[in-house]
């Protein structure tokens, strides 16, 4: 009797619910005995009463007295599927099959009915449900109804594809044109053979989207009216009443209509919506491009929040997608992100929402409101970061200018040097968003910087005699930078492998969009980038002398202090022989190598913040070695240059005075002296700020003590 459903696509009306329900109800008793029910179905009768409920409020049954509509028998013959033998093919008349109340219809007697939203049908299909009807006979029986217009005919409620694929059969001459159908004939309402439609259709295969869509709206909208005419008597817009008037019963019409389809459907009212937003929100080209499969459904709904004008702009990028997988509008993340971009979040602008007029659409995902009409938006924001700019030095910044992009050659964060005059600077991107950076000016770093420092110092005769010191230039800011840079290596390599995993780590993870107020990792993260002095640094010996310790480096061409892969499946198997010691220590010395305080083109005095963070790490492990002063250091600068560094190292002013003059001479005077300081470190090598490192250099040069 309970046979199982072909999908179980029906939460509430299951098919051996309904069989029992029918059984029980051609007892005819007044009201249902759930506990029997129940005892039949082998479930709990609190469970089987609570199901029957909510069949009763979907009006598949009713309670009191105890009837089960000709819907849910409908429903019911649909999911049964048992075999029975065909009637005679000269047979003109209804014939009953039993108990089951089937009859066998001619099949020239049937029509199909324009109220199914099914349009569409797989040839090759037909094709093989004919050649299984051809074979083995008809084993599930089609639900009909009297046909309203054409006597002694029957529509089709459900099973048209079966009905189809038998016309095959008789086109083909391999059936008689009265071939008898077996159908379950009820006296059934347009709205019920709309529902059985919906749901046979979504029982034996999924509909094509748009049709399924157009289904559930077109149930709606029946459901809508009749409830709206039971209540007003009639139509209440021919009666003279408003939309407005009538909003409060159209919505409770409306809430009724999506519980009865969720019910009978078994699915929740969410998914409903998501259908019926494809027939009110998609342009019309968008839905003949859904139902000809030219665009999937994940493209429909990710788009459909747009104009219909930006819709079918969009239409062929989607075909495209599609059709070729060639470009980036195949998938729903891909689709949304795509609308994303063609436009700006009302969170992400800087004017009221109040002052724009122009084309918008909700984020499919978030619910926000995007911007689309760009040229509105920038000349928005235009207005706003002038606003913005003039509301700063009403504040009291030094100054606010407006930019195309962010100069680092002319500014820096205000971070680290507070105590100079710091202001902002404005810009807004190519998609109108606006950036603000509180920042000083690079001039105002050193405004003596090109200026040279005048000292006096003792000659050997003991008399005084002033000098003029050169500021350092750019070839002292590469030099510290380098020096910096192989020390800070020196220290990762040294260090434990966890540092340099975490460094790792840290460097391959995305940085959130516009966290720039402290730098990137790729300030003291090289990668595979290099520019201008970056070449200068070799990477620490510790990586060559690693692969140097190995047995048989195998897949490694070492030049010291160079390492190169040669052969990438040897290179495999050696380091996957190497204990874990070993490669840990390999991997620190990699991940050292691509850290630094990397000079560029053009090093500026001080360190990034991520440098200076990092330097402080490495002080927890005491792993970066101490400067150590030689005479490439020392043949960078000037004899004066020197004679200042000479004096800040601790040699005395008389020693200084003998220092010869010549370069080899003063640099060899400076390295054996023996009153020098050998850990004395000159203050461009230590990890500061930008205006501090300049003071205290300016400070050095002209004899001044070092803070």
């Amino acid at each position: 009797m309970t046979a199982q459903p072909t999908q179980d696509a029906f939460k509430i009306a299951d098919p051996a619910l309904l069989e029992a329900l029918i059984d029980h109800a051609n007892t005819q008793p007044p009201k249902p005995d759930w506990t029997a029910i129940a005892e039949v179905l082998g479930r709990d009768s609190s469970n089987v009463r609570r199901s029957g409920k909510k069949l009763a409020e979907a009006n598949l049954l009713t309670l009191e007295p105890f009837t089960v509509s000709p819907t849910a028998r409908a429903l019911a013959s649909v999911w049964r599927g048992e075999v029975s033998a065909p009637a005679s093919a000269d047979s003109t008349e209804p014939k009953k099959a039993g108990a089951d109340d089937l009859s066998h219809i001619p099949h020239s007697k049937i029509r199909r009915s324009d109220i199914n939203p099914r349009k569409t049908f797989d040839p090759e299909a037909l094709e093989e449900l004919a050649s299984s009807i051809a074979e083995k006979g008809l084993k599930q029986n089609v639900v009909l109804r009297p046909h309203p217009t054409e006597a002694g005919c029957y529509e089709l409620a459900a099973g048209e594809r079966r009905w189809r694929a038998i016309g095959l059969l008789i086109e083909r001459g391999e059936a008689p044109a009265d071939y008898p159908v077996r159908a379950l004939v009820e006296d059934l309402t347009d709205r019920d053979m709309l529902l059985i439609a919906l749901a046979e259709n979504r029982v034996r295969r999924d509909p094509p989207p748009m049709e399924e869509a157009r289904g559930i709206a077109a149930y709606r909208e029946m459901r809508i009216k009749e409830i709206l005419a039971e209540i007003y008597k009639g139509d209440p817009i021919e009666k003279g009443f408003t939309e407005e008037e009538i909003a409060s019963e159209t919505r409770m019409a409306i809430g009724i209509a999506m519980k009865e389809l969720a019910a009978n459907l078994g699915k929740s009212e969410r998914w409903l919506q998501l259908q019926l937003n494809l027939v009110t929100d998609l342009a019309p080209e968008l839905q003949d491009a859904l139902s000809a499969d030219q665009i999937t459904l994940a493209q429909a709904r990710a788009i459909r929040k747009a104009s219909h004008e930006r819709q079918r702009n969009a239409l062929p990028h989607l075909i495209e997608g599609t059709t070729k997988g060639s470009n980036h509008w195949i998938t729903y993340d891909q689709v949304v992100s795509q609308m994303r971009h063609a436009g700006i979040t009302a969170s992400e602008v800087s004017f009221e929402p109040s002052e724009y007029d122009g084309e918008t659409m909700e984020d499919p995902e978030t619910g926000e409101t995007i911007y689309l009409d760009r040229a509105l938006v920038t000349t928005l924001q235009t207005a706003a970061i002038k606003r913005r700019a003039k509301q700063l030095k009403k504040d009291g910044a030094a100054f606010a200018e407006i930019r195309q992009f962010f100069d680092s050659s002319n500014f820096t964060t205000a971070d680290e040097n507070t105590a100079l005059p710091v202001g902002y600077i404005l810009f807004m991107d190519f998609t109108g968003r606006i950036s603000e950076r509180r920042v000083v000016r690079n001039s105002d770093l050193n405004p003596s910087g090109n200026q040279p420092v005048k000292v006096t110092r003792e000659t050997t005769t003991g008399e005084t005699k002033e000098d003029s010191v050169a500021p350092f230039g750019p070839k002292h800011w590469n030099q510290a930078a380098v020096i910096k840079t192989q020390r800070l290596q020196a220290g990762i390599a040294n260090a434990p492998p966890e540092l340099a995993l975490a460094i790792a780590i840290i460097s391959l993870l995305p940085t959130a969009y516009a966290q720039t107020d402290n730098g990137f990792p790729g300030d003291w993260i090289r990668g595979h980038v290099s520019s201008g002095e970056d070449d200068r640094i070799a990477p620490p010996a510790a990586l060559a002398e690693a692969f140097l310790q190995l047995e048989t480096p195998a897949g490694f061409e070492i030049k010291a202090p160079h390492v190169h892969v040669s052969d990438r499946q040897a290179a495999l198997a050696t380091l996957l022989d190497q204990p874990m010691q070993v490669l840990t220590r390999i991997f620190a010395t990699i991940v050292a190598a691509q850290c630094g305080d990397w000079p560029g083109y053009r090093a500026a005095p001080g360190s990034k913040a991520p440098v200076m963070d990092l330097a402080l790490c490495l002080q927890r492990f005491q792993t970066v070695p101490a400067f150590e002063m030689t005479a490439d250091y020392l043949a960078n600068f000037t004899l004066a240059q020197r004679r200042q560094i000479a004096l800040a190292a601790g040699i005395p002013g008389h020693e200084v005075a003998k220092m010869p003059s010549g370069k080899d001479g003063s640099i060899d005077f400076i390295l054996t002296h023996e009153k020098r300081d050998p850990a004395w470190c000159p203050p461009e090598l230590e990890f500061a700020a930008d205006a501090t490192t300049q003071e205290r250099v300016t400070a050095m040069l002209a004899g001044k003590a070092v803070q």
